[in-house]
């Protein structure tokens, strides 16, 4: 970076030096470093971050499609510190998961990074284990096996990855 303090110094034989200090400022559009995708777990809470560097400071905006986000809409929150912009999802719902834009401005230009949020794998897993710590219950055995309408989401995804991993125990009689 060529910002600083700069020192002048003129020399002559008939007077004393004369030396004056300037400070330059390098005035330069955004742009955006290494923005990473994120996984989150329904339910959970979700952190979109995008860093910048400009001078002077960028602003932010971020859009999911062609949609401009705004601070408290569908319960998030856009938070703008310096170089760095996040967008906060306090409980993390189906809807929200797909590709975010960041867009980075200042009066030299601008510029835009694509995040992703997506489901996290850790989600499923946690399903499957859950599924299996519990296949005990009868009555649960009986909600997974024939998917009945009152079984909750989670449990008939868990059910069709069990089945499909070969982990299914046998379905117990009823009586």
């Amino acid at each position: 970076e060529q910002s600083g303090e700069y020192e002048c110094t003129a020399v002559n034989d008939v007077a004393a030096p004369d030396i004056r200090r300037v400070k330059v400022t390098v005035n330069y559009p955004p742009s955006i470093s290494s923005p990473k995708n994120t996984g989150v777990s329904v339910g959970q809470k979700g952190i979109l971050r995008c860093e910048a560097s400009a001078v002077p400071v960028a602003e932010f905006q971020w859009f999911k499609e062609e949609t401009r986000l705004a601070n408290g809409l569908d319960g998030l929150k856009i938070e703008n510190k310096g170089r760095m912009s996040t967008l906060t999802f306090f409980n993390v719902s189906e809807k929200d998961y797909g590709n975010y834009t960041c867009v980075a401005i200042n009066k030299l230009g601008n510029t835009n990074a694509s995040i992703i949020l997506y489901v996290s794998k850790a989600n499923t897993s946690s399903i499957v284990l859950w599924l299996l710590s519990i296949f005990n219950d009868h009555h649960l055995f009986q909600c997974v096996a024939h998917c009945h309408v009152y079984c909750i989401r989670n449990v008939i995804v868990g059910y069709f990855l069990i089945h499909k991993l070969g982990h299914l125990p046998k379905k117990p009689s009823v009586h």
